[in-house]
């Protein structure tokens, strides 16, 4: 029985003609105590497309689509809370493409 495995449907728009011209990874270092104020502003923030909690010397993983001057800006926000980490991303070989059940 397949119940519970679909999550929702949703439209895919293209972010290059919103004027996000960047997609970036950046890993933030931040210490447990810091998390109630931390998680609510990367929920909050339009550029974060997925935050997740990471092992390493990180804590967590962002993949954001900002302009370059919001990029600059959101990592200097981010510095506030901890050190960060930032890949900008030249090109992308496979698509999020999700989970294919089989």
């Amino acid at each position: 029985e397949a119940e519970g495995i679909l999550t929702g449907f949703h439209a895919s728009v293209d972010p290059i003609q919103l004027g996000y011209h960047i997609k970036a990874y950046i890993s933030l270092e931040i210490s447990p105590a810091q998390k109630p104020e931390v998680y609510p502003f990367l929920r909050a923030h339009p550029n974060v497309l997925e935050c997740d909690c990471v092992t390493g010397n990180y804590s967590v993983l962002l993949k954001v689509a900002p302009s370059t001057m919001e990029l600059d800006e959101f990592i200097g926000k981010l510095q506030h809370f901890g050190k960060t980490s930032t890949m900008i991303v030249f090109s992308t070989i496979v698509e999020n493409r999700g989970v294919v059940p089989e």
